[in-house]
């Protein structure tokens, strides 16, 4: 944009000619994703053993902690629209994901942006069924990207490091305990 004459804006000039110059060479721009990798590295319930007290309505639960660190070499951002991302909580009944009878979704917020290298921990209150046995616990970092939601995400190139086994199982006790009734 050459400006012939505006007094506020541009410089008066006569010949407006020479003011382009075409470089020799062409300018390669290159452009390259640095994806984030979240994973999870350690996962462990508070207690290995919950004891459930019918009748009294209630469900059994477990406090579990994960730590997830991004391996990667880019920065994990949750998307504007949603400021956070999903982690998930699978209860098993077996060492495999398949075997798992519920699962819960916990909002990851406050971690975005999240720095190649960088961790986050979250402690969340997990339901359990209400069944004595023993449970696996698994947690899966990014679980909306990873199983294709396609919102609340984080764009990942490597999802095969995104599930952990925690480091023990819970077991869950149903017991009943009589009334004492006394004259």
């Amino acid at each position: 944009y050459v400006n012939n004459y505006e007094p506020y804006y541009g410089v008066y000039e006569t010949d407006t000619s020479n003011n382009l110059l075409l470089a020799s060479a062409p300018v390669t721009v290159t452009y390259q994703v640095v994806p984030p990798d979240l994973a999870p590295v350690s996962v462990a319930a508070l207690s290995n053993s919950v004891v459930f007290y019918p009748p009294s309505p209630q469900n059994p639960t477990v406090p579990v902690i994960g730590l997830v660190t991004n391996e990667g070499g880019g920065v994990a951002l949750a998307s504007p629209s949603y400021n956070y991302w999903y982690d998930t909580v699978y209860v098993s009944t077996n060492r495999s994901i398949n075997g798992a009878v519920s699962s819960q979704n916990f909002p990851v917020s406050g971690a975005s942006p999240l720095a190649a290298g960088g961790s986050y921990t979250r402690t969340n209150t997990v339901t359990l069924p209400e069944q004595s046995g023993t449970y696996y616990l698994f947690y899966l970092a990014n679980s909306y990207f990873v199983n294709g939601e396609g919102y609340a995400d984080v764009y990942e190139v490597n999802t095969n490091n995104n599930l952990l086994m925690a480091s023990g199982p819970v077991t869950v006790t149903y017991q009943v305990v009589p009334p004492d009734l006394a004259p």
